[in-house]
């Protein structure tokens, strides 16, 4: 795993620091013990204990119950087009100011949870979802829709937090004739590609990035999946995940993500979608 950078702990420092600006130095300097601790300890151990290996890509059957997604795959695919056909995504940008991967407007996404805060006005779009991932719940913290339009290009980065793995179900993808690799994703030094109706499951502590140079759109079924793990690493991973739905950048997602919000402004238009 030479080529892997653990995940930084980019949400942490954005917490500590404010509270660091006002509250008694005891207090802050247990703070900055705790990012140390969190960055040196809990994620390099994350890495060294997990039960799926190093990856950058793992095998979909090495996690049985996420299957029933595949499954109801046709309709899942189906209500994501109806969905689209009436109202528009928002894109990555107007729900994450802050985000750096992809600043061309091409990548839509419909949040629908984030560390098992839901969106209720995204999830109630639709139903056979909503009632599949509930299903999940104890394992799948993270979900969300993401159209990646042609010409879309997500630049190299790494992933929040080692707690957890990718997983992405080809909803649509476009034919795309290689080589070169037109439509793909970038994993560590490997390279993929979606099939429809397929699962692919990834690490994403690993640089990753995503084209789309198609002449089509590639929508994907996006979630977090807990990384199994043994004995104490699961417990302190499941008490961090349970933590981190009131973290501010978390809140900021559910204040920001709903679809209705979306509509009806400039930001929302799709401009130079084919």
């Amino acid at each position: 795993m030479s080529y892997v950078r653990h995940r930084s702990s980019r949400w942490l420092p954005s917490l500590t620091s404010g509270l660091c600006a006002s509250w008694p130095l005891l207090l802050s300097c247990c703070l900055a013990a705790l990012d140390y601790l969190y960055e040196r300890l809990l994620l390099e151990g994350f890495l060294r204990a997990s039960l799926v290996g190093p990856g950058p890509f793992f095998d979909p059957s090495e996690f049985p119950h996420l299957r029933i997604l595949q499954d109801n795959f046709e309709e899942i695919l189906r209500e994501v087009v109806a969905l689209r056909g009436a109202l528009k995504l928002p894109l990555l940008q107007d729900v994450e100011p802050t985000q750096e991967w992809e600043a061309e407007g091409r990548w839509e996404t419909l949040i629908l949870k984030v560390y098992n805060v839901e969106i209720p006005d995204n999830m109630s779009r639709l139903p056979t979802l909503q009632k599949l991932l509930w299903s999940l719940r104890r394992t799948v913290p993270t979900a969300m829709i993401s159209v990646l339009r042609p010409g879309g290009h997500i630049r190299p980065h790494y992933g929040y937090y080692n707690g957890v793995l990718r997983y992405h179900l080809g909803l649509m993808v476009p034919p795309a004739p290689e080589p070169p690799l037109r439509l793909g994703i970038r994993v560590g030094h490997r390279y993929a590609s979606w099939r429809q109706g397929q699962p692919m499951m990834f690490d994403d502590c690993y640089e990753h990035e995503v084209w789309n140079q198609s002449d089509g759109e590639r929508i994907v079924l996006f979630l977090d999946v807990v990384r199994p793990l043994p004995g104490i690493y699961a417990v302190v991973n499941s008490l961090f995940i349970l933590a981190m739905q009131w973290h501010p950048t978390v809140l900021a997602y559910k204040r920001r993500a709903s679809i209705t919000q979306h509509n009806g402004t400039p930001s929302a238009q799709r401009s130079g979608q084919e």
